[in-house]
């Protein structure tokens, strides 16, 4: 599946699961998400040095504080996904259903690194 139609699935589930939310908030867990899935490539795949991993783990530590905040505004939880195969995170849906395989909630897509990063 596409990045585009993650993306398109989940502004769907999304604005089912939380009508009342804006869509700027939409869009701004998009963006998280993004950052979030190059973080745990880089983490996973790739050396870095040290400084430069304390760089990126902090700025992912700001990036969850973010998405936290933006989720309690509208009554959500998160659901850290922290696998770089999978979605970065996932919300808790008030209904209780679940858009993903696990059964869990409803997945973020976040765009990951291109191939040529990992040649």
């Amino acid at each position: 599946m596409t990045y585009q139609s993650e993306r398109d699935e989940f502004l769907a589930a999304f604005g089912r699961e939380f009508p009342n939310a804006s869509r700027d908030v939409a869009a701004a867990l998009l963006r998280a998400a993004t950052g979030s899935q190059r973080y745990n490539e880089i983490a996973s795949s790739i050396v870095v040095g040290a400084r430069e991993l304390a760089r990126l783990e902090k700025r992912e530590a700001n990036r969850m504080l973010r998405v936290v905040g933006m989720l309690a505004m509208i009554g959500a939880k998160l659901i850290d996904g922290g696998d770089p195969r999978g979605f970065p995170f996932l919300i808790a849906c008030p209904s209780g259903r679940t858009y993903d395989f696990g059964g869990r909630g409803l997945g973020v897509p976040g765009r990951g690194l291109p191939a040529r990063c990992f040649q």
